[in-house]
């Protein structure tokens, strides 16, 4: 994966509204627990982004898989949908190819991560309003 993300997940939305407004009513109206998901994710990303790029600065696939797989995850429970379906397609290519991954798509990454942080706490300053 020689050039940044050219995939549907484009058009994918930074980040989704509904599933933060289902979680709050999942947690009864508990303001902290999207408060605590949300910083938790906010928090321990820089440092996963870090370690991705990282490994694929050293063409490490295992790690760039693994680390990929995380952020998939957390992007995930947050709602990043976006952000999630890129670190699916990073992931896939770090287990099915060979190719190494792109300093491009690892700074593409970081953008989603800023565009999301930045809706996130809009969200979060809306919600408690």
């Amino acid at each position: 994966m020689n050039e940044s993300f050219d995939t549907p997940a484009a058009k994918l939305p930074v980040l989704d509204l509904q599933h933060l407004n289902n979680l709050e009513l999942l947690s009864d109206g508990d303001e902290s627990f999207v408060g605590e998901l949300s910083a938790l994710f906010r928090q321990s990303t820089p440092a996963y982004l870090e370690q991705l790029r990282s490994a694929a600065e050293k063409n490490d696939r295992e790690v760039v898989r693994s680390v990929a797989h995380r952020l998939k995850g957390s992007a995930a429970n947050i709602g990043a949908r976006r952000m999630a379906e890129y670190c699916s397609t990073i992931e896939l290519k770090a287990k099915t190819t060979s190719l190494k991954i792109s300093a491009d798509c690892c700074t593409q990454l970081e953008q989603e991560f800023e565009a999301c942080e930045q809706q996130l706490i809009s969200w979060l300053l809306h919600a408690r309003n």
